[in-house]
C-alpha cells in the first residue's frame, strides 16, 4: 500500500502548496516510485527547490496555463501533457502518455516525480487516479502488486484532496479514466 507524506511546498513566485508524496512499495521492499502532487512551477526557483531540496528527478505536468521550460526543468525530465481543467473528457491516449512516463521514470528506485497542474486539485488527482489503479502492473520482488479497487483509488485520493469527484465536471473525469482503464486491461489481456 503507498505511503502518503505531506509536505508544505513554498512556491517562491506563487502560493504554498501541499504535495503529497506517495510511496509504491512494502516498507521493506524497493520503492518503486515517489509521487509528490502540487501546482505550478511559476519560476527558476521554484524549480530548484522541487530538485534540491524535494529531491524531484522527473516532472508531470498537466497544465495548460505555463510550460515548465520556462522555469528550467530540462526537456529530459519532463512530461508536458497539458490539457484544459474543464470538466471534459480526456482522450484514452493522454492517460496513456502519463502511464508511460511514470514507467520510464520508475526504472530508477531513485526517482521521485512531480505531478502537477496550476493548482494541483482536479488535473493531478485525475491522473493520478489511473495510475493507482495500474499499480499492480509494476513488480516489486516480492511479485505483483494486488489490483486497486476503484474505490480504494479514489478514497485514497480523497485523503488528500476532499472534494476530488465531488464536482459535477469530475463526473467526466473519472469517467475517461474509467474508459482508459478498459482500454487498458484489453491491450493486456
Amino acid at each position: 500500500m503507498p505511503v502518503l507524506e505531506r509536505y508544505q511546498v513554498q512556491l517562491l513566485n506563487g502560493p504554498i502548496a501541499t504535495a503529497e508524496r506517495w510511496t509504491v512499495g512494502e516498507a521493506n521492499e524497493r520503492h518503486l516510485c515517489q509521487l509528490l502532487m502540487g501546482g505550478s512551477i511559476a519560476s527558476k526557483e521554484d524549480w530548484a527547490h522541487l530538485r534540491d531540496d524535494l529531491k524531484v528527478t522527473h516532472v508531470l505536468s498537466l497544465e495548460t496555463e505555463h510550460d515548465d521550460r520556462a522555469s528550467g526543468v530540462p526537456d529530459e525530465v519532463l512530461l508536458w501533457l497539458p490539457t484544459p481543467d474543464d470538466g471534459g473528457m480526456k482522450q484514452p491516449a493522454w492517460f496513456h502518455l502519463g502511464w508511460q512516463f511514470v514507467l520510464k521514470a520508475v526504472r530508477d528506485e531513485k526517482a521521485r516525480l512531480y505531478l502537477h497542474c496550476q493548482m494541483g486539485g482536479s488535473r493531478t488527482p485525475l491522473m493520478l487516479y489511473p495510475l493507482l489503479r495500474r499499480l499492480r502492473e509494476l513488480s516489486l520482488p516480492s511479485g505483483p502488486i494486488p489490483d486497486w479497487p476503484k474505490n480504494r483509488a479514489l478514497n485514497l485520493i480523497r485523503e488528500v484532496k476532499p472534494s476530488f469527484g465531488t464536482h459535477h465536471a469530475h463526473a467526466n473525469y473519472l469517467a475517461s479514466a474509467e474508459v482508459y482503464l478498459a482500454i487498458a486491461d484489453l491491450v493486456a489481456a
